[in-house]
């Protein structure tokens, strides 16, 4: 196949609408794939670009399918070593050391900033392992199909670009998208990405 599919980490009329706009190889994608979807969104976007021709379906991969060259299981290659790296590459970004300050190995932020970089769980939809993991599955579906490349749809996230460099050895170019930002289920993500801010919310607490 020569095509171009795209895949959403969550289908929904908003993402769909700021794709379509960000997007200028739009016309030539006739393929959309979701791994999550508003209950909206299956029941009227998807038959409506079905209708349009634009086939859409959810992603369908079992867990056990995601797999290495060397057979090992990405979701337990990404704890080992995958997440390692990855945090190494942060800390030696430019934002991070725009960011950082002496005074954080003082009030210990450091070590609760570098724990929230490392956070191994998948399920975490804001964690690094999450994002590390779902280029991986696209990567798998890529193969199954044999597409040369993708567009991934996914929700904003700190470290944009490392996160590209990571999708790039697998020709997908990542599209991010902002999600709902101030939530109280978000907030203790929110501090542990926003070093400054949690440094504020300590002094007043403190």
């Amino acid at each position: 196949m020569t095509n171009q599919p795209a895949y959403f980490e969550k289908l929904s009329f908003k993402s769909y609408l700021l794709f379509f706009f960000k997007v200028s190889s739009y016309k030539k994608i006739s393929n959309i794939f979701f791994i999550d979807s508003s209950i909206l969104s299956k029941k009227f976007l998807v038959p409506l670009l079905n209708f349009l021709g634009k086939k859409t379906s959810q992603l369908d991969f079992k867990l056990l399918e995601i797999v290495d060259k060397n057979g090992e299981l990405i979701r337990t290659r990404i704890p080992r070593k995958d997440l390692f790296v990855f945090q190494e590459k942060i800390i030696k970004s430019k934002a991070y050391k725009f960011l950082y300050s002496e005074s954080w190995n003082q009030d210990s932020i450091i070590d609760y900033i570098n724990k929230g970089l490392a956070s191994n769980s998948i399920k975490d939809s804001d964690s690094v392992a999450r994002m590390l993991y779902l280029v991986n599955v696209i990567n798998f579906d890529m193969q199954r199909n044999t597409y040369q490349k993708s567009i991934f749809i996914s929700k904003k996230r700190p470290w944009f670009d490392l996160f590209q460099e990571y999708a790039d050895q697998h020709n997908i170019k990542i599209i991010e998208i902002r999600d709902s930002f101030f939530t109280i289920a978000n907030l203790n993500k929110i501090i542990r990405n926003y070093p400054l801010f949690y440094k504020v919310i300590k002094t007043i607490y403190s």
